[in-house]
């Protein structure tokens, strides 16, 4: 019963509890969690970073800074026994296009029916979660445009919902040492649960980074989401390289979110070695308890012809990529 309480609590505080038909009212809370360790331990700032495979998810036009192919693997141990699953891919075309796909999803695990009477009536699970398929190309001067058709699902117990929605993302470099992102999430048709509508949370995101140097970067970003108020999120990363094929990275976040639970300070580390990356995010939650973020990249890299062209003018730095166009 004590878990059932707090999942509706976190619902409530992810702006996921909904009516249908009224203006502003939402599905699909968990649209809004920053996908992957990476983009977690920044406190979500990561529309003006996104050069990894998690792009899918975060600003699909940053595939374009992914330069060998690279997936993802993700796990969101979140609070109350709830978790995240997240696989992403992105394949590199050529030196302008990458396609990328990926699904996220979040599982509540097995929780316990009560009817009005408060009596025990048998169990349920309840998950949400979104497949992605997503093309980006650098097709403007120093940045590149990603588009993507996102499918979304909620299932609670016997009850199923499903809708399609677009991400639209774009990044550009300038004045040498900064970037923008802007993303803008979730255009779509209403979710249908029976008889009941419910609005997915149409999302915009625009982040700005400054990298100065080679080893690091710091980062912000404001979102709106079309049931909540504009938030403010900064990050800041750090890396050390150890040799050619190690690594390690120290990463700080806070995210200025009065109404999510989610608000407040993100920390993470990050270690490489040769075509591995692992990444790891803590966030303090108050009374809710801590949320614990674990993703591992790989990057596939050849040593071909294709492969130099696929690279070709996408810059040599094994961790970052911002300007080389």
């Amino acid at each position: 019963m004590k878990k059932n309480i707090y999942l509706l609590i976190i619902l409530i505080f992810l702006k996921g509890v909904c009516f249908a038909g009224d203006e502003g009212s939402c599905a699909i809370p968990f649209l809004k969690i920053p996908v992957g360790a990476r983009a977690a331990s920044l406190g979500g700032a990561f529309a003006a970073i996104s050069d990894d495979a998690s792009a899918v998810f975060n600003n699909i036009a940053g595939m374009s800074f992914v330069r060998d192919k690279e997936l993802l693997l993700s796990h969101n141990q979140w609070i109350e026994g709830i978790s995240g699953e997240t696989l992403a891919y992105v394949y590199p075309l050529n030196s302008k296009f990458s396609l990328g796909a990926g699904a996220n999803i979040l599982l509540s695990g097995s929780m316990k029916k009560y009817d009005l009477s408060g009596t025990e009536t048998g169990e349920f699970n309840y998950s949400e979660g979104a497949f992605v398929a997503a093309i980006s190309g650098k097709i403007i001067p120093q940045g590149s445009i990603g588009l993507g058709l996102k499918s979304i699902y909620q299932k609670s117990g016997n009850k199923n919902a499903g809708a399609y929605a677009l991400d639209i993302g774009v990044t550009r470099g300038f004045y040498e040492e900064f970037r923008a992102g802007l993303t803008v999430e979730n255009i779509g048709a209403k979710i249908k649960l029976e008889d009941e509508s419910f609005s997915i949370p149409l999302g915009f995101k625009l982040g700005i980074a400054y990298i100065p140097l080679d080893h690091g970067f710091i980062t912000t970003q404001i979102k709106k989401y079309s049931d909540e108020d504009m938030s403010f999120a900064l990050g800041s990363e750090y890396n050390f390289k150890v040799n050619t094929d190690e690594a390690g990275f120290l990463r700080a976040g806070y995210s200025f979110d009065a109404e999510n639970i989610a608000s407040g300070i993100n920390l993470g580390l990050g270690l490489k070695a040769k075509n591995f990356f692992i990444d790891y995010a803590f966030a303090p939650m108050g009374d809710f308890g801590s949320a614990h973020r674990l993703s591992l990249r790989i990057v596939f890299k050849q040593k071909d012809e294709a492969s130099d062209e696929r690279n070709r003018g996408r810059g040599n730095d094994d961790s970052y990529d911002f300007f080389g166009w």
